[in-house]
């Protein structure tokens, strides 16, 4: 529970530095890839992403913790929540990189 909720705060840290446009948590490889006003686009549509990841792992482990949902219910929501963010991740690192990873 307390490695979720750690990841989690780390998530939503790192999609507050990318609203933030800051440049800390970026490869040097996007960097030099991107313009400057792509890149502020670039972490624009990763800041929502990885907040919404930072928020359901947090929800997930008090939910763990809590006991709620049987094992089988619990992992196919975790990973049925999951899919969302990671799926918008994906798709705006193809739309600016022409990558996925």
């Amino acid at each position: 529970m307390y490695g979720q909720i750690f990841i989690g705060v780390w998530w939503i840290i790192i999609g507050i530095t990318h609203l933030l446009h800051n440049k800390l948590f970026l490869k040097k490889s996007i960097i030099h890839l991107l313009s400057e006003e792509e890149l502020k686009k670039y972490q624009r549509g990763m800041a929502l992403p990885f907040i919404l990841l930072g928020t359901i792992c947090i929800t997930m482990g008090i939910i763990e913790k809590k006991e709620y949902l049987s094992i089988p219910m619990f992992i196919l929501s975790y990973i049925v929540l999951v899919a969302i963010p990671l799926f918008l991740l994906l798709r705006n690192n193809k739309k600016h990189t022409d990558y996925y990873f």
